[in-house]
């Protein structure tokens, strides 16, 4: 009698016999190639069974086989998806398309804005800290250690860190903080001395400017400022003369000139002359007239309007004509005469001398002056 041959596909597990792979893994409840894997692996026959783990996940009360499922669902990546669960995101913003919260203390805050907010710091600050990767346990705080300083919203440890960042050296960059200069400004390569400065509330065009007037060198007084020196110090050793005004001491001549809206060399001239105080601040004599509501620098300035001689225009204010008849012309006449000086009688040339001399004018205008004022008369 022939002995019965074992079958060659057969397979024992667990000290049973199978007589197949595919056999065994319907019994196992898996897939046969998920069986072939683990054998292949070497795993013991215990694990072989172990069922796969679920990836199941609810949203909104459904059930997704996977995140990939809900992901294609939502109409977002699966990373995405996964990093917002991760961040613990609100379920019911899983799905938006362009969200910007972000999680901290287990609270979500729509944006870095709302949580700055929260933090009660500046935006700028916070997205400074996140961006240094500081713990999330500084981001709220009021200041680390008195060191740290934000520029245009970037984070450094300390003023030397941000004056190696922006060329200058840290004297320079603390004096530009002092002077309240813009931060987009503390880098500044160029020559600062150009800048405006204030000077006990008055602006000056530049520190070279500043110098000039209180009489100290412009490099001494840029020193000073750098070393933080208070302003009242700042004209230490001008080697301009105070002077004393109504009561009132001024560092010099200049600075009372400015004070008292007058140039420096007519204060000058006025002091020279000896005139007393209550005329140093006096106005310079206006030459300006009015005409039909227009001003003009000078009557000189009107009679070219007219055409006509300056010197008749003033005697025609003089006598009180009308302004509507400054301008007329006088009978007619013409101002050419076709006379030339040489020509013209004796007898009126000194008349035409004297009246030029009087009247401030040259002798051949005084002459038609005469004239003009005979064919008034006519």
């Amino acid at each position: 009698m022939k002995s019965k041959m074992k079958n060659p596909y057969s397979i024992d597990y667990l000290g049973k016999t199978y007589p197949s792979k595919k056999a065994l893994a319907n019994h196992l409840g898996i897939g046969i190639s998920v069986l072939q894997r683990r054998i292949k692996k070497g795993l013991p026959q215990e694990n072989w069974g172990e069922k796969k783990q679920s990836h199941e996940i609810i949203y909104k009360g459904k059930s997704y086989q996977s995140q990939s499922k809900l992901a294609s669902f939502l109409g977002i990546t699966t990373k995405c998806l996964n990093r917002r669960i991760k961040r613990g995101v609100p379920e019911d913003k899983w799905g938006e398309k362009n969200l910007y919260g972000i999680t901290f203390e287990d609270k979500y805050f729509e944006s870095k804005a709302e949580l700055a907010r929260y933090l009660n710091i500046d935006e700028a600050v916070l997205y400074a800290r996140m961006k240094a990767k500081k713990p999330k346990s500084e981001w709220g705080l009021n200041n680390l250690q008195n060191k740290e300083i934000y520029y245009l919203g970037q984070y450094f440890p300390s003023l030397t860190k941000l004056a190696k960042f922006l060329n200058i050296t840290v004297g320079l960059l603390q004096s530009r903080m002092k002077q309240n200069i813009p931060q987009e400004k503390w880098g500044e390569k160029e020559n600062i001395n150009n800048k405006e400065i204030l000077y006990f509330g008055d602006t000056y065009k530049s520190i070279n400017n500043l110098a000039n007037f209180i009489g100290i060198s412009s490099n001494l007084l840029s020193r000073r400022i750098k070393k933080g020196w208070p302003q009242e110090r700042w004209s230490e050793g001008s080697n301009h003369y105070e002077i004393i005004y109504k009561g009132q001491k001024f560092i010099s001549k200049k600075a009372l000139a400015e004070h008292l809206g007058i140039p420096l060399t007519t204060l000058i001239g006025r002091i020279s002359k000896g005139l007393p105080q209550e005329d140093w601040g006096e106005e310079k004599i206006s030459y300006e007239i009015t005409y039909k509501g227009i001003r003009y620098a000078s009557i000189n300035q009107l009679a070219r309007l007219f055409n006509m001689d300056a010197g008749l225009l003033a005697l025609r204010i003089k006598k009180g004509w009308p302004e509507e008849k400054w301008g007329e012309p006088i009978n007619n006449a013409s101002i050419k005469m076709g006379y030339r000086w040489n020509d013209i009688p004796n007898e009126i040339k000194i008349i035409s001398k004297k009246l030029s001399v009087a009247m401030n004018i040259s002798p051949l205008d005084a002459y038609r002056l005469l004239i003009k004022e005979i064919g008034k008369e006519m």
